[in-house]
Parts: C-alpha cells; structure tokens; sequence
C-alpha cells in the first residue's frame, strides 16, 4: 500500500477523529461536544509529522488507543491508571463528566 500525504486543517482533523471513534464504539456523534473533538485533534497534531503507521495505523489508533467514557461508569481505580499511563483530562457535559484518555505510547515511542 502506498501513502498519500494529506495536510489536514485542525477542524477536519477533529471531523475525522469524530467520524472514526463513533463508527468504531457505536457512539452517537452529538453525544459528545465539538469542543471535546477539537481539544482532541490539538493534541493529536503535534504527533502527526513523526507517526509511523507501519506500528499502528490512524484509524487503529483511535479504535484502541483513545477512550471517552463518562466519568460515572469507571471504576477509580481505573481513572487512576488513565491518569498515570495516558494522555488524560476531564470535560463537563451537561450534568455528566467525560473522562477521556489518549495512549499515546504506541506513536510517541514510534
């Protein structure tokens, strides 16, 4: 397979963040805040330029590596470990809490 170089504005990088994690978790787009998608694609930019998609593909990494939950339904122990292993912040919605995770190992070390 041959790769393409595609630059990717921050509002389409966070469109396509959005659109892959919902198809993949079954997630209803307008369950989650545009702004959670932008934070989201902001922090992923910067790893962009050195991501070696022979170790883990975009699409993959999202899949596996990315986790938004509201906060209600993790253990404590669970939130402890995000917050020591990942890339980890918390997000009001409405009257929950999104927890989300980013692993971002697999392409920091790649």
């Amino acid at each position: 397979m041959s790769m393409v170089k595609v630059d990717l504005n921050l509002n389409t990088l966070s469109v396509l963040v959005a659109g892959v994690y919902c198809t993949a978790h079954g997630v209803d787009s307008i369950a989650i805040p545009q702004s959670v998608w932008i934070t989201i694609a902001e922090k992923l930019e910067y790893f962009l330029p050195s991501w070696n998609y022979e170790i883990i593909s975009f699409e993959e990494w999202i899949e596996y590596c990315l986790m938004i939950y509201p906060k209600q339904l993790l253990e404590d122990e669970t939130i402890e470990e995000m917050q020591n292993t990942t890339l980890y912040w918390e997000y009001p919605n409405g009257n929950a809490i999104l927890s989300i995770s980013m692993d971002i190992g697999v392409i920091n070390n790649g």
